[in-house]
């Protein structure tokens, strides 16, 4: 775990042997309460395997602070889509921000208008991707990030994935994906009401 940070989740998953555009990719979680302070460069450790990729991304809000909740989930078959449910409903409802992450056991593009996200109960908004990248380094990995805010409803199930993949084999694409449902923490108005003197 980097300097500062807490780790918020992990998972590890795949497909077929250890090798190239095959195999398990492992996905870690962190976070981080800015203080202002942050400069320079953040140094990471990796001690296995011999592909890495790694992403950073800020999420701001009105300063009452966060509430977090994960669910991880697999996609352990190649093929033509990239299909993942999560493991547990993390509580999704209206005015949340969920953002899947995905760490892969290739390098292959993602179609980024196929990626789409479903809890039973609840509305998504427009989804939004936040980063793609790849390695090609070693036995090939990649990472994907989308989010989508949540437009109405409350989750009675778990999250849940799917993607369009173009260039895939048996065992690509598959790894590891976890659900970030991130929740502002300050005090939320409903209903109506009216007032007089």
């Amino acid at each position: 775990t980097p300097s500062g940070w807490t780790l918020l989740d992990s998972e590890f998953g795949g497909s077929g042997a250890s090798g190239v555009d095959s195999g398990e990719a492992l996905l870690s979680l962190y976070s981080k309460i800015a203080d202002g302070t942050e400069t320079g460069n953040l140094t990471v450790t990796i001690t296995g395997g011999n592909s890495a990729v790694g992403r950073m991304l800020r999420v701001t809000g009105d300063g009452s602070g966060f509430a977090l909740s994960t669910t991880t989930g697999v996609d352990t078959s190649g093929g033509n889509a990239w299909s993942v449910a999560g493991a547990a409903d993390i509580g999704i409802t209206v005015d949340d921000l969920l953002i899947g992450f995905a760490a892969i056991n290739s390098d292959l593009t993602f179609v980024g208008s196929g990626r789409a996200y479903t809890a039973t109960g609840v509305t998504f908004g427009t989804h939004v991707n936040r980063g793609d990248s790849v390695s090609t380094s070693g036995d090939d990995c990649g990472l994907w990030l989308v989010e989508a805010p949540v437009s109405s409803g409350t989750s009675s199930a778990a999250p849940s994935c799917t993607a369009t993949v173009t260039g895939c084999t048996t065992d690509q694409p598959a790894g590891a994906m976890i659900f970030l449902r991130i929740r502002e923490t300050g005090i939320r108005f409903a209903g109506s009401g009216n007032g007089s003197s």
